[in-house]
């Protein structure tokens, strides 16, 4: 048609589709043309605002004409004409010969194909494809289903099964119904019979979607759900085509209320355990999950079971982060259980069906106070996983832990799992205590470090004059103790990841509470900073003597001494270990890697093996309290003071203002330096003798 593209004003577009239809629409068009901003000049700038692209094909012509945006714009009954003839004609094979919409021109074929079959009247058309409009509304009202919340079909209250059948499509894409339920129910929707496919969805009174099956194709959707007495709402929907259904709306009283809450967040809050407690409830279809909150106030032997199952059930522990703890999974009908030492704080109990078991149970808990014994050194955890609630209470003198607060989260799990917030909400924070670092060098730079790095006030800075009269000229931070360095320059290097090291150790004891990047357990004690190499190169290459790094740390005002390295045994460093300890000096040393394959050896490496008689041995654990693999074990000689630290994927600073993640003995030693700094600060009248025995009598017991 030559006018496609010719100007038109909406009386001469109205005149040109009169012609065309052989009937007067001029209101219609003047109506649509008023929606449409800015308004089209002429017929091709018209069907591109109709959203027609593709002018010479079937599909994206039938698309265009059953438009949202367009249909919303015209009345109901030209709506459903539209989408009832484009229904039709998407059935039909169309093709050329027949004078059809691929011919290219479109708005005769729009004008033929909507108006054939049915007397190519425009009143039949706004009909809805009807031949009048009493036809149409009679048919309408097959519809029994509203369209929307407001116009929800009432089934009443549900207190027998319910059928229904209708029909969702192009021309009625949302079916509602809404019921009642007096008394907490099993809810079963099913959706069957389907021609094509539909989806069913559970709506609470705000129309939210509780619960949905959305399933392909013509198969039927099903769903089971626990629901509370309340009113609700279900939805039919269209996914594709027209189709029948026939819906079944069915719902049993729950024999065993459902008191347990179905998410971490809901779940039922027992309080404080301090004795045993019983609980009856059921889980299966429709109440998939039972989640029960409590807290310890000390550290426990925690005990769990589960019992009375008629299908299978399991149980899992969650620490207070949502991180799996332990679980049981016995098969069957059979008991689960769970046996374990806890330390003070917060934890979550799961109970769920195995598949489509339903089942009704009783969960029984239990704790008691852990108290500490020599019999109770483990070869593989030593005395336990370091507490510093308990072991700040101790070196205060206090008979109870310190109160349990809120856990940070995150990538703060380590002080979660060390319990160093209890401390800092007492106020001991390692304020005035001083931890010797050594290691590959310390950026005494980062922003996270820089305000807590020890100072030697007695030396002046860079004037080549011991000052102090120490055998260290300009040792201001520290000494670099590497063969043939720098030695007043403690900045790892560059050109190695290892040079990271001693800053990420840093960071763990004395990251400033800053609120950026991380914070230290004793993140107001000060790090001297002591290195070990070459800047050059690796982390130890061309390293120095470390009897004298320590005894250096000794006579120049360090309180603990961080070692998260292994090193060759010499007569020079006993006796270093010892001068240390003699000084109320603690030791702290990592425990060491395992072998070649990462695997824990069954002794610890040195200089931590002298833990028998100086220090703190340390060994690594993960977010669950489980031994890393990598982690060398104790042995069997209780003599040792072995703890474990969080030291799987901890998150600290690393140079140039940075941060990152590491695994080691090397990352968890620093947790317990950090602790030691804690007692420390509370009581700096400790004895080596008095913080290795609190450190090792507090530490929470682990199997």
């Amino acid at each position: 048609m030559a006018f496609l593209n010719e100007t038109f004003s909406p009386e001469s577009l109205a005149a040109d589709l009169t012609q065309l239809l052989s009937a007067d629409v001029t209101p219609f068009v003047q109506e649509r043309l008023q929606t449409i901003a800015p308004a089209p000049e002429n017929l091709t700038q018209l069907a591109e605002a109709l959203d027609i692209i593709n002018l010479d094909q079937t599909a994206d012509f039938l698309t265009a004409i059953t438009n949202e945006e367009f249909l919303d714009s015209i009345n109901q009954t030209l709506r459903n004409g539209l989408a009832r003839r484009a229904e039709f004609l998407s059935e039909q094979t169309i093709d050329s010969s027949s004078g059809s919409l691929a011919d290219g021109d479109w708005l005769t074929g729009l004008v033929g194909a909507l108006t054939s079959n049915i007397d190519g009247s425009l009143d039949t058309l706004l009909n809805g494809g009807y031949a009048t409009q009493e036809d149409a509304i009679a048919t309408e009202q097959a519809d029994r289903a509203g369209n929307t919340l407001t116009t929800a079909h009432n089934l009443g209250v549900l207190s027998s099964n319910q059928t229904v059948q209708d029909f969702v499509g192009a021309a009625d894409a949302n079916d509602y119904y809404r019921f009642s339920l007096t008394q907490r129910s099993r809810l079963r929707l099913a959706l069957t019979g389907l021609t094509a496919n539909a989806d069913i969805e559970l709506l609470n009174r705000d129309g939210k979607v509780l619960e949905a099956s959305y399933g392909e194709g013509l198969a039927s959707e099903e769903m089971t759900q626990a629901v509370d007495a309340g009113d609700y709402y279900i939805r039919v929907s269209s996914a594709g085509g027209d189709s029948n259904y026939r819906l079944a709306v069915a719902a049993n009283v729950l024999s065993v209320p459902d008191n347990a809450g179905n998410t971490f967040r809901t779940a039922r809050n027992i309080g404080t355990l301090g004795s045993s407690r019983s609980f009856q409830d059921f889980i299966g279809n429709g109440d998939a999950n039972d989640f029960y909150r409590f807290s310890l106030s000390q550290n426990s032997n925690f005990s769990l079971e589960l019992t009375g199952l008629s299908a299978d059930a399991d149980v899992q522990l969650f620490n207070s982060l949502g991180q799996l703890v332990e679980q049981s999974w016995a098969p069957g009908s059979s008991s689960e259980s769970i046996n374990r030492s806890l330390a003070a704080g917060t934890y979550y109990i799961r109970v769920f069906p195995y598949a489509t078991a339903n089942t009704n149970y009783r969960l029984t808990l239990n704790a008691a106070e852990l108290t500490a014994s020599p019999s109770s050194f483990s070869n593989v955890y030593g005395y336990g996983l370091v507490n510093a609630a308990d072991a700040v209470a101790r070196a205060l003198g206090q008979a109870t832990s310190l109160p349990d607060v809120a856990n940070l989260g995150g990538n703060n799990w380590g002080l979660d799992l060390v319990n160093a917030p209890e401390a800092w909400a007492r106020g001991y924070t390692g304020d005035g205590v001083v931890v010797a670092v050594i290691d590959s060098g310390v950026d005494i730079n980062h922003a996270d470090l820089r305000d807590n790095i020890w100072v030697n006030t007695d030396e002046i800075p860079n004037n080549g004059v011991d000052d102090d009269g120490n055998g260290y000229i300009d040792d201001i931070n520290g000494w670099n103790f590497g063969v043939g360095q720098n030695n007043n320059n403690v900045l790892p290097g560059t050109n190695d990841p290892g040079q990271g090291h001693g800053t990420h150790v840093a960071g763990t004891i004395a990251a400033a509470n800053n609120g950026i990047g991380v914070t230290g357990v004793a993140h107001e004690s000060s790090i001297m900073a002591i290195r070990m190499g070459d800047v050059s190169g690796g982390r130890f290459l061309n390293a120095g003597n470390l009897a004298q790094a320590i005894r250096y740390a000794v006579d120049n005002g360090a309180d603990v001494i961080n070692m998260s390295l292994g090193w060759t045994d010499s007569p020079e460093i006993q006796a270093a270990l010892a001068y240390a300890a003699s000084n109320n000096v603690i030791t702290v040393s990592a425990s060491g890697n395992g072998d070649a394959n990462g695997n824990g050896l069954p002794f610890p490496g040195n200089p931590a093996r002298y833990a028998t008689q100086y220090g703190i041995s340390v060994g690594a654990v993960d977010i669950n309290q489980d031994i890393a693999r990598f982690s060398n074990r104790p042995g069997n000689n209780s003599d040792l003071q072995h703890v474990v630290a969080p030291g799987v994927r901890v998150y600290s600073t690393t140079p140039n203002n940075t941060y990152g993640f590491s695994s080691g003995t090397s990352m968890a030693t620093p947790h317990v330096a950090g602790v030691v700094a804690l007692m420390l600060d509370a009581n700096p009248n400790l004895t080596h003798a008095q913080v290795r025995q609190i450190l090792t009598d507090s530490s929470v017991r682990l199997a």
